[in-house]
């Protein structure tokens, strides 16, 4: 799991938000000139002063890695240049209510056999619909809230999301065989044995009572009810190749 690339972000109370992808690229670009400018003369007390224009409203400086956003009627914001980290979770809670936020931001997993066709087995891609990697868009995110009413063995859960962005799948049959010989069974499994005591303890006792118990006990499961629910589509490239090197 690694940090997100560096981009730019805006912190409200105590949340860390990614300003959005076309105000990311703006403020990349002037940033490129401020360093430029910055290396050549770092003594200059003129270049922290300098604004660079975002579009017709906004202004923007910068000192070092953070930035000052203004407008014509001076309202200022300050963002800063980052890296997201690589897990994210936050959770809140009551007697009666959950919430959860969770975001992967990277993930990526090789394969650690010595001599393999394809090294690395698993890792997120830009999409082709966009055709660009949208800043601060986690590889997978959760966001959940829920009630729960105890008595009465309900679950109310009004807010469910899960997104997962592209990603590669690629194998080779060196990995393949080692996942089967990893799971393969050492041992032929016994005989199923199946518990018929209760079974027949109830051969002696009267129909009419075995039904009252069923009808009047409550039942275990509990129900669940959902308000939002919302599962992203799952986009899935997967490489595999026939060749690979053997393994003992």
């Amino acid at each position: 799991i690694n940090k997100s690339k560096e981009i730019w972000t805006e912190t409200r109370k105590h949340f860390v938000k990614p300003l959005s992808s076309q105000l990311n690229h703006h403020l990349n670009e002037h940033y490129k000139s401020y360093l430029k400018h910055f290396n050549d003369d770092p003594n200059n007390q003129e270049i922290a002063k300098k604004q660079y224009r975002i579009d017709d409203n906004r202004n923007v400086s910068f000192d070092e890695d953070t930035a000052e956003l203004s407008d014509h009627q001076d309202h200022r914001i300050y963002v800063h240049r980052q890296a997201l980290d690589g897990l994210w979770i936050g959770f809140a809670w009551s007697t009666s209510n959950q919430a959860l936020h969770v975001r992967i931001n990277r993930i990526q997993i090789d394969n650690e056999h010595e001599f393999t066709l394809l090294p690395v087995v698993l890792h997120p891609i830009v999409s082709k619909a966009s055709g660009t990697d949208i800043p601060g868009k986690p590889f997978i995110e959760l966001s959940l809230f829920k009630t729960a009413q105890t008595r009465a063995n309900i679950q109310h859960i009004k807010y469910l999301k899960l997104l997962i962005q592209e990603f590669d799948f690629c194998a080779d049959q060196t990995l393949i065989m080692s996942i089967l010989n990893f799971v393969k069974q050492e041992k032929a499994p016994g005989a199923p044995t199946i518990n018929m005591d209760s079974d027949l303890k109830r051969i002696y006792k009267p129909l009419e009572a075995i039904t009252n118990a069923q009808s009047n006990s409550l039942p275990t499961e509990p129900k669940i009810f959902f308000d939002n629910l919302h599962l992203s589509p799952l986009k899935l490239h997967v490489s595999f190749s026939m060749h690979g090197f053997g393994t003992d």
